[in-house]
């Protein structure tokens, strides 16, 4: 039977596009031989799993589409935070280096997770499945659905201080207009699934990423120079190089899964190997807009930095607000969409509107009297549940095999090696960080550590 279909195959493979006909054929030639692999390619090329979620991937987005989604998501302001707590109070260079070692850590891993999303053809949740089981893989998918709520709330927050900014005449009613304007932009940018996103992308983020470019320069400028603030000493010196590093790694942790609901619609493989690596450049340069505002203006978040700079430039940073959450905001609704919609088989509309109204809730909640520092607290706890997640996907694909992405029906309800797995790295992450005597990029440890654990449990214990 596997000789006639891969005969039937052979001279099918015209009908397809090329590129992703001889791409699928590559990827699972060795599976077609060993199992009955029950999959379908569509006039697209596209990858259909015919499994429990059943899901098909069209082949829509190429290399500027994927790199305009990344840079969209990369564009979130809370990084501006997280830039001024830490590389902020550290020396020119120090800080510089810490940048540089966060945007390594979340290129490699975004692109390591992106490969899975496009080699496969399915989201987060299919990868869940596999490493999770076909019920335990639930429990990561609401996790991280709450902690992309978690940080759009602070997306939202933003776009209502902006509007605050722009009109101080109207008071707090501006707020609450900017949260019902950044509702609809998450709504109507995911409606359209990868369709809406692309084209919203596509169409605001270079002029997003120009009034930002200005932001930059005239921070700089206003701080005395380049020279001035890389001879600028921090009065507070309370970080670390590696714990910077670690804390801008793990605030990105919680939505590096969802990378793989973009690339599962990339065109080619370079698409993603160029398009996840530029993205995160983008959140760099944010962290060091961030580091040089603290040095010139003493700044502790974007707003601040939009106060400082004042006049004209105050007007540029709102707009920059406005452009840059409106194309963040709908790409994690898109992610949370596709967890939830699979772990607890929600309408995928009632997710696309009610995920904005549950974040823009908590940012009002924010509005009045929260305080926005706690993002690196936040950041960190992710990373201490993110981390193992990952190294438990990465370990099953890249090592295990891929029979439990391709064989979902042979799956056990629950995964005993990757739930082991997540419950000890996320213990161990508030030990090393609670009881070490050396101060340790925890995040980045617990990859490790926790990559090493799932191989050990589904290796030599063998677990499943």
């Amino acid at each position: 039977m596997l000789d006639s279909q891969m005969i039937a195959w052979q001279y099918a493979g015209p009908l397809f596009v090329q590129a992703d006909w001889h791409r699928c054929c590559n990827n699972y030639k060795a599976q077609f031989t060993r199992t009955n692999f029950k999959t379908t390619i569509n006039e697209e090329g596209a990858f259909k799993v015919n499994s429990n979620n059943e899901q098909n991937t069209s082949r829509s987005v190429g290399m500027w589409g994927l790199i305009s989604i990344f840079i969209a998501y990369g564009v979130t302001l809370n990084t501006f935070s997280v830039g001024s707590a830490q590389a902020g109070h550290l020396p020119f260079w120090n800080g510089v280096l810490m940048i540089a070692l966060g945007w390594a850590g979340l290129a490699i891993v975004g692109t390591i997770t992106g490969n899975i999303g496009y080699e496969v053809g399915c989201g987060a949740p299919f990868a869940f499945r596999a490493t999770f089981g076909l019920w335990g893989y639930k429990i990561p998918s609401i996790l991280a659905s709450i902690a992309l709520i978690g940080f759009a709330a602070f997306d939202y927050w933003y776009v209502g201080q902006a509007l605050i900014n722009l009109f101080p005449g109207i008071g707090s009613a501006a707020f609450y207009i900017g949260i019902l304007i950044i509702v609809l932009a998450a709504i109507l940018g995911a409606i359209k699934d990868i369709t809406s996103l692309k084209w919203l992308t596509s169409s605001t983020i270079p002029i997003a990423l120009v009034l930002f470019f200005i932001i930059m320069f005239v921070t700089i400028n206003r701080g005395g120079g380049m020279e001035t603030l890389m001879n600028y000493q921090p009065p507070l010196q309370d970080t670390s190089l590696l714990l910077g590093a670690n804390i801008m790694f793990s605030c990105w942790l919680s939505t590096v899964p969802g990378y793989m609901d973009f690339t599962r619609h990339a065109k080619t493989r370079k698409c993603v190997f160029w398009a996840i690596p530029l993205g995160m450049l983008v959140i760099g340069f944010q962290y060091f807009v961030g580091q040089l505002g603290t040095y010139a203006f003493g700044i502790v978040d974007f707003t601040s930095l939009s106060a400082a700079l004042g006049g004209t430039m105050g007007l540029v940073c709102n707009l920059f607000t406005l452009f840059a959450q409106a194309n963040t905001v709908p790409a994690s609704t898109l992610m949370i969409t596709s967890h939830l919609t699979a772990s607890l088989k929600v309408p995928r509309l009632a997710v696309i509107i009610g995920q904005p109204l549950i974040a823009g809730a908590l940012a009002i909640a924010m509005f009045l009297g929260a305080d926005i520092s706690i993002i690196s607290s936040f950041g960190t706890i992710v990373g201490y549940i993110f981390a193992p997640l990952l190294a438990a996907i990465f370990a099953e694909y890249y090592v295990i095999g891929k029979r439990s992405f391709i064989e979902p029906e042979a799956l056990p309800r629950f995964s005993s090696s990757g739930i082991i797995t997540i419950l000890v790295g996320f213990i161990l992450g508030f030990v090393i960080a609670g009881f070490s005597a050396i101060q340790i990029p925890t995040a980045m440890l617990l990859l490790i550590l926790c990559f090493v654990l799932h191989i050990f449990l589904r290796k030599v214990v063998h677990l499943k």
